[in-house]
């Protein structure tokens, strides 16, 4: 299974429309070219004009007119059906690092792909977690969830850059405000 699989809210209900994999084997249609995709990458202060417009809004990403800096955290940052659906501008952290499509990509990498929808492991190989003797999740962790996800949908260099600074910068404001807190575990016990 592809990380691109992971995009549909609920996929056993409905797929991507249109769809990811066109035949061609080029990838020309994906980023914000694909507008499921578009608005996956979006950064989130963007969002409500892309509930308002997604057709113009395509147009501005595709054009630069929305510019997509490392400083402008993507959509899929946060939860919701869609991505940045839930998102509520005067409470920024409401939701973030929440995504689904972050959370699946995590699971995938650290516990494996059968973990991606809530089984539980049962390969007869060790997962990523295991193997490193990962019981929580750190910043750094996510800051890798990040990339994938940007790499694996057809981002260019740049929106994969874009992705790995907005983790590093999210992973810092992290560390430097919840420093008390611990890391949040993983989503279920890892087999011994």
């Amino acid at each position: 299974m592809l990380i691109c699989d992971y995009l549909a809210p609920n996929p056993a209900d409905k797929a991507v429309v249109p769809p990811l994999h066109d035949g061609s084997g080029r990838c020309t249609h994906l980023g914000v070219n694909h507008p499921v995709l578009a608005r996956f990458l979006c950064p989130i202060g963007e969002i409500e004009n892309f509930n308002e417009d997604p057709t113009i809004t395509i147009e501005w990403l595709q054009s630069g007119k929305i510019r997509m800096e490392a400083d402008a955290f993507p959509a899929f940052l946060w939860n919701g059906d869609l991505p940045g659906g839930n998102y509520d501008p005067d409470n920024m952290m409401d939701g973030f690092l929440d995504g689904f499509v972050l959370e699946r990509t995590m699971r995938h990498i650290f516990t494996g792909p059968l973990t991606v929808y809530g089984a539980q492991l049962c390969g007869t190989r060790p997962s990523n977690a295991s193997l490193h003797a990962m019981t929580t999740v750190e910043p750094q962790h996510i800051a890798y969830g990040c990339v994938q996800v940007c790499a694996r949908k057809g981002g260019s260099d740049l929106a994969c850059l874009r992705a790995q600074m907005a983790a590093h910068n999210a992973a810092v404001k992290t560390r430097t405000t919840d420093s008390e807190r611990p890391a949040a575990p993983l989503p279920h016990p890892l087999p011994t």
